[in-house]
């Protein structure tokens, strides 16, 4: 019953006018402040109070948005100064924070497509360093390339050995070191 719905909502927001008014003043606050984390928390409880409350809600959704929205900003930058992986990194965070976010879908895509002209140059690169047991930056360039083409077999394929023959070096390793062991 919408009407009962309604009147329910006035009642509590009524008797609860003040704590509500309190954990909106503070939420917004940490709004200006970029505490979007913190913020969010203070709307949840307003919803924890009322449900339907939806000015809680369409400050959650755009806390969610202002905050990818910074993440893209931080990506940006990152591209134009030479780190297409950190970029890459980034954008999955934003999207993975607000997945509506066209503007960052769009340029992850873009630099994913500009990246993909040297995958075949890092993965030759990656192989060579596995073939050199340099396992630590074969696993870190195969990681990159998976930013850049997640489903790549091939690469999933030589980052898990690479991940499997370092520990197997770290354990010879510590081996050597531990004096008890034979």
């Amino acid at each position: 019953n919408k009407i009962a719905k309604h009147y329910l909502s006035e009642t509590i927001n009524a008797t609860t006018k003040t704590e509500i008014d309190s954990l909106w003043s503070k939420a917004e606050s940490n709004q200006q402040s970029k505490k979007y984390k913190e913020a969010r928390n203070l709307y949840k409880k307003i919803l924890d109070i009322n449900p339907e409350y939806n000015q809680a809600k369409e400050a959650i959704d755009s806390s969610l948005k202002i905050e990818s929205d910074g993440i893209r900003e931080i990506a940006k930058k990152k591209d134009s100064s030479g780190d297409p992986f950190q970029a890459i990194r980034l954008y999955q965070e934003a999207i993975s924070l607000y997945p509506s976010n066209k503007e960052v879908q769009n340029e992850l895509s873009l630099i994913r497509q500009r990246e993909y002209a040297k995958v075949g140059d890092y993965f030759k690169e990656g192989v060579n360093l596995y073939n050199k047991r340099d396992y630590v930056k074969s696993i870190e360039l195969f990681t990159n390339i998976l930013l850049i083409t997640p489903d790549d077999k091939k690469t999933q394929e030589y980052q898990r050995l690479s991940l499997v023959k370092k520990n197997a070096m770290d354990r010879l390793s510590n081996c050597a070191n531990d004096t008890n062991e034979k």
